[in-house]
């Protein structure tokens, strides 16, 4: 008889459903990407919208701020995921009422928010003004002097109407 080595057998010949391959990429694609479909995400890419147009737009931003966007973009996708899954738990959320003890879950998502807040306090809270083209100053001068026109020239009839009054 031949040696007592166990035969190995071949590979699946079937798949369970057509879908599996599209599946396996979009698993693999999934962590890279932010979804969304849902609040989370879409909140996130709102987030950082407006990071970038706070920053001047990205036009006006270095590699370097463009970078620190997207980290603190991944940190509030984070953070906003942990709250979710935080308020998901049976009450008390926090408490290991049996230990008298925070789980483990709060002190990450406390280091999560400290990292958050570091990270945008290094990319600036200040809001920076978007440099705008000579023709579009040109506009906004137009504009301003038109508004200032209107706004003078009704004080100034408003003034002319009210009767003054002296000391008798």
């Amino acid at each position: 008889m031949d040696s007592a080595a166990p035969k190995q057998k071949g590979k699946r010949g079937y798949q369970k459903h057509g879908l599996s391959r599209v599946m396996k990429c979009k698993q693999k694609s999934r962590s890279k990407t932010i979804d969304t479909r849902f609040r989370e995400g879409k909140e996130t890419v709102q987030f950082r919208a407006e990071l970038i147009a706070d920053a001047g737009g990205i036009e006006n931003m270095s590699a370097a701020k463009r970078a620190a966007a997207d980290i603190l973009t991944a940190k509030y996708y984070r953070l906003l995921r942990a709250y979710r899954w935080q308020y998901q738990q049976p009450s008390p959320p926090i408490i290991n009422l049996r230990k008298k003890a925070l789980y483990p879950i709060v002190r990450e998502i406390d280091a999560l928010e400290d990292s958050f807040f570091r990270c945008a306090k290094e990319f600036g809270f200040a809001r920076v003004a978007k440099e705008l083209s000579l023709q579009e100053l040109f506009e906004q001068d137009d504009t301003a002097d038109a508004a200032t026109a209107k706004t003078t020239g009704t004080e100034m009839a408003a003034d002319s109407a009210e009767p003054t009054q002296g000391h008798s």
